[in-house]
């Protein structure tokens, strides 16, 4: 069984390797398709390792999880809420979600809404300042500071390099 430290290790360690994928498609330089599938294939190897953990706790949290899957756009979600959805308190809510994501949940919904950001970004049909608030975030600078941490590029960059992709 894989404990708590190992799996924000492995789920870290994931994450990474989601942001070279990204950046290796991106540039599109020689023999980027093959090393986008080794990158995958790690990717893969990585979530089999995650799925050898323990579930009780994942139950436990579930109908929290639900709500932050329905939810991750509405800007009053609160971690209190989450918490008694789930029928606990806040800090316990908190450690059990970082032993099985490895993040704290509101990493985890920022992550979700630049997730939907990128999507959004790929439309083009949206300003950066309108996909911001359309993710819910009441601010652009941390809006585009959250999203390049997450993405390693700027969301402008990024919808740049999605529209001269297309």
């Amino acid at each position: 069984l894989v404990n708590s430290h190992e799996y924000g290790a492995l789920n870290e360690r994931i994450a990474r390797l989601f942001r070279r994928i990204f950046a290796t498609w991106m540039a599109r330089e020689e023999g980027y398709t093959p090393d986008c599938i080794t990158i995958l294939y790690q990717i893969l190897a990585e979530m089999m390792r995650l799925q050898k953990t323990p579930t009780s706790h994942l139950k436990k949290i579930q109908p929290s999880i639900n709500k932050i899957h329905q939810s991750f756009l509405d800007e009053n979600l609160s971690i209190d809420e989450l918490a008694s959805l789930s029928g606990m308190k806040s800090s316990y809510f908190n450690r059990l979600f970082v032993e099985h994501y490895g993040i704290p949940p509101k990493k985890y919904i920022i992550a979700l809404k630049i997730n939907y950001a990128c999507e959004l970004l790929r439309l083009g049909q949206y300003s950066i300042t309108q996909v911001a608030d359309l993710c819910g975030f009441a601010n652009i600078y941390f809006f585009s500071r959250q999203f390049k941490e997450h993405m390693g590029i700027t969301p402008t960059r990024f919808a740049k390099e999605c529209k001269s992709s297309k």
